[in-house]
Parts: C-alpha cells; sequence; structure tokens
C-alpha cells in the first residue's frame, strides 16, 4: 500500500517520490534583493546520497552567502555567477523529502551534466539556477519559463569597428547553457553601400553563420536585433562584418536559457 509519504501530489499530477529518475517541476525564481532570491514551489528528483524526489509547496526566500540560509554558501567576491544547488548533505540533515530553505545553498564553482543521474550536478548537488553577483550584489533578473532576462542589458562588447575577420565576444551566461539572448547594435555610418554582419557558435565548421544586421546603402543608419545566439562551451560567440570601413558594433547579453535536464 502506498503511503501519504510516497506520493507528492502537485500540478494536477501523482508522482511516487522513489522512482521518477531525472524528473523535474522548475519553481518560478524571484529576484528579492541584493542577496535574495524567491524560490517557489517546486520538486526535483535529487540523485544525492539515496535517490529521491525531493519537494517544497510554497514560495521560499534564499538567502545567499554563508550568513544566509545555509552556511556552506559561498560568500561574495569577484564578480561572477553563483550557482544554486540542492545541498545534499542538508537534505539527509533533514530527513525529508519535504525541503526548507537550509536545504539549498550557492557556491561558484559550476556544474556538469551527469547523464547517469539526468542533471547538472556537483559531486551530490544538484544544480538548479544562477544568479550573477556584481559589486557585492545580485544583479536583477526576470524569469518565466526557460528564458531568465536580466533587467538591463550587459554589455559585453562595446562600440568597437568589425570588418572581416571574426571576433570572439563572449557573453554573460551561466557555464550550464549555451543559449543566450542577446541584442546587437550596428553602426553603419560613412559607409556607401549595403553593409551586413553575422554570428555564429565559435568553433564551428559552417563559415557563414547566421545574419545579425545589415546596413543600408546611404551610410547613415543604425540598426539593433535581438536574438537567440548558441554558443560554445567556454560561452564565446564569434561576429563578422562583410567589409571593411567605419561600420562599428556592439554586442549585449539580455538573458539566457534554462538547458535540458534543468
Amino acid at each position: 500500500m502506498t503511503t501519504l509519504k510516497q506520493l507528492y501530489i502537485g500540478y494536477g499530477n501523482i508522482y511516487n517520490l522513489d522512482a521518477n529518475k531525472g524528473d523535474v517541476i522548475r519553481p518560478l525564481f524571484r529576484y528579492k534583493d541584493g542577496d535574495e532570491i524567491y524560490i517557489g514551489a517546486g520538486m526535483y528528483d535529487h540523485m544525492g546520497t539515496v535517490n529521491q524526489s525531493v519537494y517544497w509547496d510554497e514560495e521560499l526566500i534564499f538567502h545567499l552567502e554563508s550568513t544566509g540560509s545555509n552556511a556552506s554558501s559561498d560568500d561574495y567576491g569577484a564578480d561572477g555567477w553563483h550557482y544554486i544547488y540542492l545541498d545534499d548533505s542538508a537534505i539527509v540533515t533533514l530527513g525529508s523529502y519535504q525541503l526548507d530553505v537550509t536545504c539549498f545553498r550557492n557556491e561558484t564553482t559550476a556544474p556538469t551534466y551527469d547523464h547517469a543521474k539526468r542533471g547538472h550536478y556537483n559531486g551530490l548537488d544538484r544544480c538548479i539556477f544562477a544568479v550573477y553577483e556584481t559589486g557585492g550584489v545580485l544583479l536583477e533578473f526576470h524569469h518565466m519559463g526557460n528564458l531568465v532576462l536580466f533587467a538591463d542589458g550587459i554589455v559585453d562588447l562595446a562600440e568597437t569597428d568589425i570588418d572581416t575577420s571574426w571576433v570572439d565576444v563572449t557573453l554573460t551566461v551561466p557555464a550550464f547553457t549555451r543559449l543566450a539572448q542577446v541584442t546587437n547594435r550596428l553602426d553603419h555610418a560613412g559607409q556607401g553601400s549595403q553593409q551586413m554582419s553575422w554570428w555564429r557558435t565559435n568553433g564551428q565548421t559552417g563559415a557563414v553563420g547566421h545574419r545579425m544586421g545589415s546596413g543600408d546603402t546611404d551610410g547613415q543608419s543604425q540598426q539593433c536585433n535581438t536574438f537567440q545566439a548558441y554558443t560554445d562551451t567556454s560561452q564565446i560567440i564569434e561576429i563578422v562584418h562583410s567589409g571593411d570601413g567605419d561600420q562599428s558594433e556592439s554586442i549585449e547579453t539580455d538573458g539566457w536559457y534554462f538547458p535540458h535536464g534543468m
């Protein structure tokens, strides 16, 4: 006979808490302030010390750093990503399928995808999210579905003269994703013929890539376009122009997309 402890009813479905390898009901993540985020109700299959589905059915306030919700969290330091994990040791200590806020922690070490566990892990801890710290505070973000959008775009390439040689641009996205939302600005002033720009995934064998923007023949145009860009594992794309001259390009990262299995 199945006990209530073995079942969790959520989002209209019934889950066996011991046998849903890799399953995810992703919570809604919300920005709160410079050192706190909201983690909405969710559920994950967690293959840590034991394989079990863990859940929480209320919105939690997670305070980052060792002085916050979990003493094993990393403190702020140099600007960069903090990855949010299910803390296996805290889950074991709690001894319950239903988690509280002490079962989450942040650290600067990025996860890797574990095919056997069907998720992104660092050791026994499953990664579920990431936030960016700069100047000792979290950047504000908006999350819905698979997209996490920064409140303000991050300039990853300031206005730069780009000619006919491919130029690397490192996007501000977590190490676990390769899909970003990007805006480019092409300044075509001074050109008397149509100019075009392209982007491609760094390291690809295809030589053309994808059209990113074009300037009109009047030689005075500026153009902005927003698109999805697929990076390499170092979060790099390459950009190029069709000709030499006085055209410049700037690139902003607007946000990033959750990868498979998170």
